[in-house]
């Protein structure tokens, strides 16, 4: 066969089965490297292989360590034992055939309430993909995986798994599928709003303050001091809020240098004008624009 060498043969001749074969080997998994094992573990056993296959309380009876060299290990030993227990067993899980619901093709076959069979194709943190035969996925949402708390959806469910599910919403505008598993599990229906979210929200009763349980050692409430028919507070009120005091306003200061009616200190005596050099004296002082008096001081000396 062109381009199958001798490394691509030992890489896939633990793949392939020959039934009726010349070997009693070739049926199984145990590669064609393999063998000389096989005929140590008879040579020791005393048996053939087509005896020794299928025989396990000879198999049973091994002790894998002595069958182990520089190239085989003993997990290498266990395994080839293994498979001569079972020869020509497959170790692939079982596959579930999910047979999609007749007529319906695409999403617009879809209608709310339709219940089909479906395979997981993608696991997310808020929900899973559901692929229903109409070449669109639907999501699962977290909240509608089971009617207990699911943290994690890979948790509850995984790639290749068959689930059936329920239909909740179709949005052909924009191509979205809410499908349910819960719904079809018995404990309970979806939400009503029908979009994959959770159901109707119940808001949890209210103890009120005069029905609940007075701690162990605390004071019963005072009675109420108000109206009647009010009830008693149980717990502290507000705490008053500090007003910050008004600051003083101070004295305004008298300003230098004019001296008048209306600047001299009440009950003290006005000082006379002085004369002049001839002994006369001088005239009223001039009054100033804003209406005060002014003379000069301390007054100029005359020589």
């Amino acid at each position: 066969m062109a381009r199958f060498g001798e490394k691509a043969f030992q890489q896939a001749a633990g793949f392939l089965r020959i039934r009726e074969g010349d070997n009693p080997l070739d049926a199984s998994a145990v590669h064609p490297e393999s063998y000389p094992v096989v005929q140590r573990i008879c040579q020791v056993a005393g048996k053939t292989v087509p005896e020794l296959v299928g025989n396990d309380a000879a198999l049973d009876a091994l002790d894998p360590a002595i069958f182990t060299d520089e190239r085989f290990g003993v997990e290498t030993v266990r395994d080839i034992i293994a498979e001569l227990k079972k020869p020509g067993r497959d170790p692939r899980q079982r596959f579930e055939a999910v047979v999609f619901k007749e007529g319906v093709h695409k999403p617009a076959d879809l209608e709310v309430g339709m219940e089909l069979q479906g395979i997981v194709t993608n696991v997310t943190d808020f929900g899973a993909f559901v692929d229903v035969g109409v070449h669109q996925d639907g999501l699962v949402h977290l909240s509608e995986i089971s009617h207990h708390y699911v943290k994690n959806p890979a948790d509850a469910l995984s790639v290749g798994q068959s689930v059936r599910v329920k239909v909740l919403a179709v949005d052909l505008k924009s191509k979205r599928i809410g499908l349910s598993i819960k719904a079809l599990q018995p404990g309970g229906e979806a939400g009503p709003r029908g979009d994959g979210h959770r159901g109707e929200h119940r808001p949890r009763p209210r103890t009120r303050p005069d029905e609940a349980r007075p701690r162990p050692g605390a004071k019963p409430p005072r009675a109420s001091r108000g109206r009647p028919g009010r009830r008693a507070r149980t717990g502290p009120g507000p705490a008053p809020i500090p007003v910050p005091s008004p600051a003083p306003i101070p004295a305004p200061i008298p300003a230098l240098g004019i001296i008048g009616p209306s600047a001299a200190p009440s009950g003290v005596p006005k000082r006379p004008p002085r004369a002049g050099p001839s002994g006369v004296p001088k005239g009223p002082p001039r009054a100033s624009p804003t209406g005060a008096t002014r003379r000069r001081w301390p007054p100029a000396s005359r020589t």
